[in-house]
């Protein structure tokens, strides 16, 4: 038990303990919040860009729907142009 500071290592400046300097239990520290902040703000910034790319997407798909009900009405006037002129020659 001596110098060894209770035989198990756990002693704070026996021979078998490991010390480790105040110093860098608080470099790791900062480095684990600010790693915790990057991906706090990175969410925030995700959540920020889908709010401001929801209008964006509803006109993109507006004019999608838009488009396609163009193509519809023009196919239907010309059958419907071509069966009526066919009604008329017979």
């Amino acid at each position: 038990m001596g110098r060894s500071g209770g035989g198990l290592g756990a002693g704070r400046g026996g021979k078998d303990s490991v010390f480790v300097p105040p110093v860098d239990q608080y470099r790791r520290r900062i480095g684990q919040i600010s790693r915790k902040d990057k991906q706090i703000n990175k969410e925030v910034k995700k959540k920020q860009q889908f709010k401001e790319n929801r209008t964006e997407d509803y006109k993109d798909s507006a004019l999608i729907v838009l488009a396609v009900l163009t193509v519809f009405a023009m196919v239907y006037l010309l059958l419907f142009f071509a069966v009526r002129k066919e009604t008329k020659d017979v």
